[in-house]
């Protein structure tokens, strides 16, 4: 996919929706391809808190990693992701994103 059409499905991220965001935004990452599998390299240490204040200056790659971070973290903490959107900080990577591919 290139990055005209990872923006587009980004900035469609932005309509609210009915499903479970937490699938969806899976699903987004997929299709873009750009799902991070070791996304623990990325990190010191697996504080979501501490990676997220990241975002501002994280480069495109790394927002993907803390996009999946945010993402496996609702599995051990089921709805963590639904509250990490209400307070704007998944958004917040992806409107970075939306930026960087520009």
């Amino acid at each position: 996919m290139n990055n005209k059409d990872k923006k587009q499905l980004l900035i469609n991220l932005h309509v609210p929706n009915t499903e479970y965001k937490h699938e969806v935004f899976y699903k987004a990452l997929q299709e873009m391809d750009d799902l991070i599998g070791d996304y623990s390299k990325y990190f010191i240490d697996m504080d979501v808190d501490k990676a997220l204040e990241l975002t501002a200056t994280a480069n495109y790659e790394l927002c993907c990693a803390l996009l999946t971070l945010t993402l496996r973290e609702d599995y051990w903490s089921e709805g963590s992701f639904e509250e990490r959107y209400k307070a704007g900080q998944i958004m917040d990577i992806v409107n970075r994103m939306i930026e960087l591919l520009e």
